[in-house]
């Protein structure tokens, strides 16, 4: 059974990863959310391990020089990622939301990154953080984000990574502050703040963008 389930979503996220339609991508990807919640609510221990298995394997295929050739905004990495990032029950830790930020932020800081594997990690932030299911854990989050999308994004050295660090600092900018009411309808605006709140929340944004400014 349990070799069956993981067979499944491999298969599952397979086809995500190789399809060339968005829409293709996006039906799949939201079929794989509740595939994975099941998992998640398993009680054999075996069944529950794999979502955080699945994302390990996408996580490393990430890295891999073979994804050079995507299509724009990364294709179907944000989607598969994001599919197992909802099922995640609201009322645990969000372990697999914090294991991708951590990987995304090493990777971004890291020199020896490429420029693809730089431009897929901000792409693949950016879609975490502009999207609605996620929790308020991704609140205290924001101050990360940010630094990340200004230094190592917006900084950068190349044009494309340069680009995927505004796209990324726009979605964790709309996060954390919204930008009226289309993202007060998306977002919630219990999730938004002031900026008075914003700088109070992170200790280092205030210093860290007189300097950059």
């Amino acid at each position: 059974e349990v070799e069956e389930i993981q067979s499944l979503g491999s298969h599952f996220f397979d086809k995500i990863l190789n399809y060339k339609h968005m829409g293709a991508i996006s039906y799949t990807s939201q079929g794989m959310t509740p595939f994975s919640l099941k998992c998640l609510s398993s009680s054999n221990s075996a069944i529950t391990e794999l979502p955080q298995k699945w994302l390990s394997d996408i996580l490393e295929l990430l890295k891999s020089q073979s994804l050079s050739t995507i299509l724009r905004r990364s294709a179907g990495l944000p989607p598969s990622i994001l599919a197992l990032l909802k099922s995640e029950p609201i009322n645990q830790t969000p372990i697999l939301l914090k294991k991708t930020l951590a990987f995304l932020r090493e990777q971004i800081t890291n020199q020896d990154s490429s420029v693809d594997v730089k431009c897929h990690c901000l792409n693949i932030m950016r879609f975490i953080y502009t999207e609605s299911t996620l929790r308020g854990d991704l609140q205290d989050e924001v101050q990360d984000g940010l630094v990340l999308a200004v230094r190592y994004g917006l900084c950068g050295d190349n044009w494309s990574v340069r680009n995927s660090g505004l796209m990324a600092f726009s979605g964790v900018m709309r996060r954390s502050l919204g930008s009226g009411k289309v993202d007060e309808h998306l977002y919630g605006t219990k999730y938004t703040v002031n900026m008075v709140k914003f700088f109070n929340r992170g200790n280092e944004l205030y210093g860290f963008f007189e300097k950059i400014l």
